[in-house]
């Protein structure tokens, strides 16, 4: 995969720019960043695709005369595929914004907690179902309750270092 240079040519353009505390903000994220989108992709390289392969694969055998025959496109396998690794990928880097957001006090360190935690997991496994081709439930499961793990490091880990940065700087509010 190519995201750990595109993340690296990223971080050299915006390095002249960055005051030192910003730099150290993007050299702490920029790793987990691209650790989660490479999660997600292997999740869906190793996981949805399989399953939703194996069940688009069995819908889409005929039998003619005394040979089965299956029906696919070869460029339509592809772009499914680069399309869900590269989504599931991307789906994945929520939990560095919402880091971000709780850190910076724009979202509440409560947003996963009580119902709107179970509002949002509720949320995640709707779009697992979308996301996931297959009809059994696993893709969306495997595709969903990490993220979901990751989102609830991520406001803990936001909120942990919100209360630091204001014992640090007096002029700011938890």
């Amino acid at each position: 995969m190519v995201s750990p240079l595109l993340a690296y040519e990223l971080y050299a353009f915006i390095k002249p720019a960055l005051y030192p505390h910003e730099d150290r903000f993007v050299r702490t994220l920029g790793p987990i960043a691209v650790g989660l989108f490479i999660l997600g992709a292997l999740i869906a390289f190793k996981v949805i695709l399989p399953l939703g392969y194996a069940i688009s694969f069995i819908t889409s055998v005929v039998l003619i005369g005394d040979k089965l025959v299956a029906f696919a496109d070869v460029n339509n396998i592809l772009q499914t595929s680069i399309l869900v690794i590269v989504g599931v990928g991307l789906l994945y880097e929520t939990p560095v914004l919402l880091y971000g957001a709780v850190r910076a006090g724009i979202v509440s360190p409560n947003i996963l907690s009580g119902d709107k935690g179970r509002m949002v997991l509720l949320g995640l496994l709707a779009l697992g179902a979308v996301i996931s081709p297959d009809g059994t439930g696993l893709g969306m499961l495997v595709l969903t309750l990490p993220l979901f793990i990751a989102l609830k490091l991520a406001v803990w880990f936001g909120a942990r270092s919100r209360k630091a940065a204001a014992s640090e700087a007096p002029g700011l509010q938890p």
